[in-house]
């Protein structure tokens, strides 16, 4: 967990992947990523791919990440990464707070030109998961360490209907777009009501 770029070893990660042929999917919100780290993967591209968190529109990101600079950075660094020859997917967990604001992600990541854009269903977690999750990690299970930790699983804070909509629409946009998207869970559209009722 954490932004991998917090990492000083990172480039040394990457050199470590090539000699074990080992292909990995880098996953950071992109506002850290330097030209010497995309001149880094753009020398591991063979192996390495990036994954860049977006959580909406400019404005949206803006106020989920709380910095009023976070979504240029992070869509200029994809901007160069394309450029590069990187592969770069964006992934926008749906949440209550971008549900409706989902159709113009498409719209404000675009010229960016990312390879992929992909919906994903906010992950809750059980008890049990978190439980088992502290004993493997060796570290406490409290809402410090894990923040989306639930005791019951939950409906989300919006209606099935509002979603599907939003969806619709979202799908609407990216197809007008040329934009290759999908969802994770991979099935998600076709088996809404299930994922929907946790």
């Amino acid at each position: 967990g954490g932004e991998l770029t917090l990492r000083t070893d990172i480039i040394d990660i990457l050199k470590f992947c090539r000699e074990k042929n080992i292909k990995i999917t880098l996953a950071s919100n992109a506002t850290l990523i330097g030209d010497k780290l995309i001149e880094a993967i753009e020398q591991h591209k063979d192996i390495a791919s990036v994954v860049v968190s977006i959580d909406g529109p400019e404005k949206v990101h803006n106020f989920i990440r709380g910095w009023d600079k976070a979504f240029q950075r992070s869509i200029h660094n994809v901007r160069l990464m394309r450029e590069k020859g990187i592969i770069v997917t964006i992934v926008s967990v749906i949440t209550k707070d971008n549900l409706d604001n989902l159709k113009e992600i498409v719209e404000s990541i675009k010229d960016a030109k990312p390879n992929y854009l992909e919906l994903e269903f906010e992950r809750m977690y059980t008890k049990e998961i978190v439980q088992k999750t502290a004993d493997v990690l060796g570290i406490e299970n409290n809402l410090e360490n894990f923040p989306l930790a639930i005791g019951n699983l939950e409906l989300p804070d919006y209606t099935m209907e509002k979603l599907k909509v939003s969806l619709d629409n979202f799908e609407s946009n990216a197809k007008k777009a040329g934009m290759a998207y999908g969802y994770m869970p991979f099935y998600f559209k076709e088996k809404i009501d299930k994922y929907f009722k946790r």
